[in-house]
C-alpha cells in the first residue's frame, strides 16, 4: 500500500476522501481521522480496528488496484476499461484527471477523425 498518494489526496484533494465517506455512509471526521494515523508515524497497522474499517471501507480503494474508468459513451455511461493505473499515473489520474494511454490516444484518435470531417 503506498501511503504516499493517500498523503497526497489528503494534503491535495481532500474532497476526493471527503465524497467517498459520504458514499459509503461513514463519519468525514473519522476517516480522515485515521488517514492522518495512517499517514503519520504510525502508518496502516497502527490504526485501531474502527479505523481500519473505515480507512479499508472509505479510502482503499482510492489508492490500491484503482482502474481507468474508460471513456464516457454516447450513453453518458463510461465504458470499461481493464487497465489499472500505477502509482505514477495514479498521482496523475487524480492532478488532471487523465485516462490510461489507452483511453488517450483513443480520445486523440476520435478528435482527429472528427477534425476530418467537418
Amino acid at each position: 500500500m503506498d501511503l504516499s498518494i493517500l498523503r497526497y489526496l489528503y494534503e491535495s484533494q481532500v474532497e476526493i476522501i471527503e465524497h467517498s465517506a459520504i458514499k459509503e455512509g461513514c463519519s468525514i471526521d473519522t476517516v480522515l481521522g485515521a488517514c492522518r494515523n495512517a499517514i503519520g508515524s504510525s502508518g496502516y497497522t497502527g490504526l485501531d480496528d474502527n479505523q481500519k474499517e473505515h480507512f479499508d471501507k472509505v479510502v482503499l480503494h482510492l489508492i490500491e488496484d484503482v482502474r481507468c474508468p474508460g471513456l464516457v459513451g454516447l450513453d453518458g455511461n463510461h465504458n470499461n476499461c481493464l487497465h489499472t493505473f500505477t502509482d505514477d499515473e495514479l498521482y496523475t489520474y487524480y492532478e488532471s484527471e487523465t485516462l490510461c494511454n489507452r483511453c488517450e490516444e483513443q480520445i486523440d484518435y476520435e478528435k482527429q477523425l472528427a477534425q476530418k470531417q467537418t
